[in-house]
C-alpha cells in the first residue's frame, strides 16, 4: 500500500493566517501541519511517504527534504499545473496498489494501524474516515446504511455501507451528521475503474480531478465504499477559525484526549431533553450542547427502547427524527458523538472509554439507570435549572 498526502493546495480559505507558504506548512503552535502527519504516521509504523505538491511546492522539498530527518522516507510528485484533490494518483500510473490517500490540511492524532486493519477485513472499493462535525454544511456528508435499531450504538471502529455522498453543493435536509475527515483507503480496483470511467467536470480543465465528484461519489452505487466512524481528533484546518481551534486544542491536550482506550470525560442527554413533542430539537439546547462539544466532552445521547418494543413508533420515526436533529444541531456547530439505548449503554463504555468519575447524566426527570451510569454524577433539570445552568455550573473546558 502506497501512502500519498496531497498538499498542492493554495489555501485561499486561510490566506488571511498565512499567503506566502503552501497551506500544509501553515504552523500550528510552531510545527506545520505536515510534521504533525508525517509524525503521526511515523508512529503508526508507517515510513514510506510520497508527497504531492503544488503551489510553493519547493518550500515543502527544502523543509523535509527525504525524510530523513524525521525518521521516514519521502518522495515527491511535483505537479506542474493544478490536478484537483486526485489528479496526480492518476501519475501514479497504472499500477496494482491499494493507496492511503490523506489531505495534506487535516491535523489529526489517528491510530492507523487500527484502521489498516479493518480495510484488510472489510472487503471494499474504498473507506472513508467519518464523523460527526461542526461544520457540516462546509463539508461533504456521507449517507450510511442504518442498521438501527439492530445495531446498540455508533460505533466509531464500525464500518458502514455509504449510500449517498452528498458536496457542498448538495442539499443535506434529512440526513446525519457524518462527514468525510479527509483520510482514505482506495482501492487498486477502485483507481483502475477511476481512471477507465474518467470524465472532467471541467472540459476546460481535462486534467483536473476531484476526489469526491469523480472517484468515491461516483462508485458508491456499488454498495463497496464504507465509512470508518471513529471518536478520534481529526480536524480540517482549512479556514481562520479551525486553524485558530486547532491551535488552541493542542495546547490543552485534546487531541491526545481523543484518542481509542483514553478515559474520556462524557455527558449522557436523555432524548427528552433533546427532541420535542413533535420531534424537532428543543428551544434554547443548540447552544449548550455547543458549548460541551466545545469543552471536549464526548456528548452521548440516550433513547428509551421501550416505546420501540411495545410498537409505539417505529424505527421510521425515530431515524428520522434524530435525521432532523443531526442537521440542526450541525447547522449551528453542534452535534452528538453517538446515540444509544439505556439498554445497550455498556456499549459506550468500550466505544469511547468514558471516565465515569468525571462525567455526567443529565434527565429531565427522575429515573432507574443502568448499572454502568451509577458511578456517575446524576443531574436532573427542572424549571428552575435548565441545561444552560448545568454547563455554566460543571463543564470544565480542557
Amino acid at each position: 500500500m502506497k501512502t500519498v498526502i496531497m498538499a498542492g493546495g493554495r489555501g485561499t480559505r486561510i490566506a488571511s493566517v498565512a499567503s506566502n507558504i503552501p497551506k500544509p506548512m501553515i504552523a500550528l503552535c510552531g510545527k506545520p501541519i505536515l510534521q504533525y502527519q508525517i509524525e503521526n504516521l511515523k508512529a503508526s509504523g508507517i515510513s514510506d511517504i510520497i508527497i504531492v505538491v503544488g503551489y510553493l511546492g519547493h518550500i515543502i522539498q527544502d523543509y523535509f527534504g527525504d525524510g530523513s530527518r524525521f525518521g521516514v522516507h519521502i518522495s515527491y510528485i511535483v505537479e506542474t499545473e493544478a490536478l484537483g484533490t486526485a489528479g496526480a494518483l492518476f501519475l501514479l500510473g497504472d499500477e496494482q496498489e491499494d493507496i492511503l490517500l490523506i489531505l495534506g490540511d487535516i491535523l489529526f492524532d489517528f491510530d492507523f494501524s487500527r484502521f489498516l486493519a479493518f480495510f484488510e477485513k472489510q472487503p471494499s472499493l474504498a473507506v472513508v474516515v467519518a464523523h460527526p462535525s461542526g461544520h457540516t454544511f462546509d463539508s461533504s456528508i456521507v449517507v450510511i446504511q442504518s442498521d438501527f435499531p439492530a445495531y446498540v450504538s455508533d460505533l466509531p471502529d464500525e464500518g458502514y455501507r455509504i449510500i449517498a455522498w452528498l458536496n457542498r453543493e448538495d442539499k443535506r435536509l434529512d440526513c446525519k451528521n457524518l462527514v468525510n475527515c479527509g483520510v482514505h483507503i482506495l482501492s487498486a480496483a477502485l483507481l483502475k475503474m477511476a481512471r477507465e470511467q474518467f470524465q472532467p467536470l471541467d472540459a476546460s480543465r481535462p486534467a483536473m480531478v476531484d476526489l469526491d465528484r469523480n472517484i468515491l461519489k461516483p462508485f458508491v452505487a456499488t454498495g463497496q465504499i464504507y465509512a470508518y466512524k471513529t471518536c478520534e481528533y481529526l480536524k480540517d484546518v482549512g479556514t481562520p477559525g479551525r486553524y485558530h481551534e486547532a491551535e488552541y486544542d493542542i495546547l490543552t491536550g485534546k487531541l491526545a484526549a481523543r484518542r481509542i482506550g483514553v478515559k474520556k470525560r462524557t455527558v449522557f442527554i436523555d432524548e427528552k431533553l433533546v427532541l420535542d413533542i413533535g420531534g424537532r430539537p428543543q428551544p434554547n439546547i443548540i447552544m449548550p450542547l455547543l458549548a460541551i462539544n466545545k469543552a471536549g466532552y464526548i456528548l452521548l445521547q440516550l433513547i428509551d427502547s421501550s416505546p420501540l418494543d411495545k410498537g409505539e413508533c417505529s424505527f421510521a420515526q425515530i431515524d428520522r427524527y434524530q435525521r432532523w436533529v443531526a442537521m440542526e444541531l450541525g447547522e449551528k456547530g453542534a452535534f452528538f458523538d453517538g446515540l444509544y439505548y439505556y439498554t445497550s449503554v455498556a456499549q459506550a463504555f468500550k466505544d469511547f472509554s468514558c471516565d465515569e468519575t468525571f462525567s455526567f447524566v443529565v434527565l429531565r426527570e427522575d429515573r432507574d439507570l443502568p448499572q454502568e451510569l451509577a458511578g456517575m454524577e446524576k443531574v436532573i433539570l427542572s424549571p428552575t435549572y435548565n441545561l444552560q445552568d448545568f454547563v455554566s455550573e460543571k463543564i470544565i473546558g480542557f
